[in-house]
């Protein structure tokens, strides 16, 4: 407003929450921002509004099969299985799931095969993986403990698209014309606003960092106002 104060107002189930703030960070995935977040922004730099309009994340998923016994250790592959195949990237993960009573195999899809799985299932998607190592491993259907996770970053309304590391030609334009992510004291950050690691963990920590650093530079420059460290 006039007062350079930003109002936002939550909408949840019928409940309406309004809040006022001095300084805004929005850490929000680029396609929440753009498709579920309705901002009122004047003069809100070009750069800025051309990456949030433009910039694509990807389209990927995983899905994570539980076995009770890890017969891909007690083949010719080792401890090392890392298998791809025209639908799926799939390797063992047993060494990441905790207490070690299960073992585990993730599939990795993404463009036309995730867009297909993604309306099924956990029962068909698990059936389609499983045919798939069944090409390696005829009888690892038996070993298959009927637990199947998915993460499908798509169709999750709090990101709406997978990490944004693999990007069309032209996109990092709109990334490198962005020279500051802020405007007043309004803040962008997150892994999608960072220049050299766009879309991955380092890039959100160091796009945090940037962004801490900035908000306390904003807090100094106010009047009275004396910050330390």
């Amino acid at each position: 407003d006039a007062e350079g104060k930003f109002h936002l107002c939550f909408q949840n189930k019928g409940c309406t929450v309004k809040s006022s703030f001095d300084i805004l960070v929005l850490a929000v995935p680029i396609p929440v921002l753009r498709e579920k977040i309705e901002m009122n922004i004047p003069n809100l730099p070009t750069p800025i509004s051309n990456l949030i309009r433009n910039l694509s994340y990807g389209k990927n998923g995983k899905f994570i099969l539980f076995f009770d016994t890890p017969i891909w250790l007690q083949s010719e592959h080792g401890n090392r299985f890392n298998f791809v195949c025209k639908d799926f990237w799939i390797w063992d993960n047993s060494d990441h799931l905790q207490g070690h009573q299960q073992y585990g195999l993730t599939a990795f899809s993404g463009g036309s095969t995730l867009d297909w799985l993604s309306g099924e299932n956990d029962e068909t998607i698990a059936n389609e993986i499983l045919k798939t190592l069944e090409n390696i491993f005829p009888e690892i259907r038996k070993y298959y403990t009927g637990f199947l996770r998915a993460d499908d970053w798509q169709r999750n309304p709090y990101i709406l698209g997978s990490y944004a590391g693999v990007i069309p030609p032209g996109q990092r334009d709109f990334i490198a014309e962005v020279e500051e992510l802020y405007h007043g004291n309004l803040f962008f950050t997150g892994a999608s606003w960072n220049k050299d690691y766009i879309g991955f963990m380092n890039g959100a920590v160091e796009s945090g960092q940037k962004t801490a650093k900035n908000i306390v530079h904003t807090l100094q420059s106010l009047e009275g106002l004396s910050l330390s460290n």
